[in-house]
């Protein structure tokens, strides 16, 4: 083998030239434009969505919105009903108060009406007592309880006796320490010395200081015999009229040595400064009996005034 074979048998080989690819060019440029179409493409649909995605948010915060004012409505609404509810509760609590207000306004109304007629019946007995006829009009049991109000009226501590077993007494007096046994009798006729003589055995019996017989027809000269000398007091009917005139003869002195004039004059005063406060001033009658300040009973139809020393006095004055 020659050299020049050698050589080429060695010798790298070259490669031939390409040519251009003509097809392969026009795909590239085929992807190209995919591409590019792709990427419009999805532009085009990001931006619908994103357009969408603000529509739906808005309509969502619309929503959100709606519901938010209805729940707020419906708040309002609660709370509307509830102070509603609250005001009727309140006008109802006012309602009753007023309703227990104008009972108590009655109740003291009624109050004050039988106080002022039980001060105008104390001031007709008592008128009545100075009578005789009035005294001889009474039952026993009448009988009993008047002469107990007329010795009470005059200090003494009385206690009525079980209607029976009694031992003839229908009361049992004390005062000033001593003991005072009373019989009552509300006879038209005078009563006989046995009546004193039973009396008396009481009065013993019960270890009395005293003892004292009433009875409204008077007594028998044999009655007063016996009492003579015995710690016996006989008590006919006019003079219980009589007792019961100088007893309210006695309540009035009494009340006119206590001052009544200063005594009037600072209920006058107090009165006048309370009614001044409330805005009024109003004209105070005095009691007839004895001067003092009287204080308003009732003027539901006329006014009637009591004396504000009752039960010691029991004067009453209308208009």
């Amino acid at each position: 083998m020659g050299l020049l074979s050698l050589r080429r048998l060695f010798r790298k080989p070259v490669s031939p030239q390409r040519k251009p690819d003509i097809q392969s060019t026009a795909d590239n440029d085929a992807m190209r434009t995919a591409k590019q179409k792709v990427d419009r493409d999805l532009d085009k649909f990001k931006r619908i969505a994103e357009q969408q995605t603000h529509q739906e948010v808005e309509r969502l915060k619309r929503i959100a919105e709606q519901a938010y004012l209805k729940i707020k409505q419906e708040d309002l609404r609660r709370q509307a009903e509830k102070a509603q509810q609250e005001a009727e509760e309140e006008r109802e609590r006012v309602r009753r108060e007023a309703e227990r207000a104008q009972q108590e306004a009655e109740r003291q109304r009624e109050r004050v009406r039988r106080e002022a007629e039980r001060a105008q019946q104390e001031a007709e007995r008592t008128r009545r007592r100075k009578l005789r006829d009035f005294w001889m009009s009474l039952s026993g049991r009448e009988f009993e309880q008047e002469l107990a109000t007329l010795y009470r009226q005059q200090g003494y501590e009385v206690q009525s006796t079980p209607i029976s077993g009694d031992e003839g007494l229908d009361l049992i007096m004390r005062k000033n320490g001593e003991k005072t046994v009373v019989q009552c009798k509300s006879h038209k006729a005078p009563v006989g010395p046995a009546i004193v003589r039973e009396l008396y055995g009481s009065m013993v019996a019960t270890g009395a200081d005293n003892a004292i017989l009433a009875c409204t027809g008077g007594f028998t000269k044999g009655v007063r015999d016996f009492a003579k000398g015995k710690p016996i007091e006989l008590i006919a009917a006019s003079e219980l009229a009589t007792m019961a005139d100088r007893r309210e003869d006695k309540v009035i002195r009494e009340e006119q040595a206590t001052s009544p004039t200063q005594i009037s004059m600072q209920s006058a005063n107090e009165d006048r400064v309370t009614r001044e406060e409330q805005g009024t001033i109003q004209e105070v009658p005095r009691c007839p009996r004895c001067r003092r300040e009287m204080r308003l009973l009732s003027d539901r139809y006329v006014k009637s005034w009591g004396c504000t020393g009752y039960p010691q006095c029991i004067g009453t004055r209308k208009g």
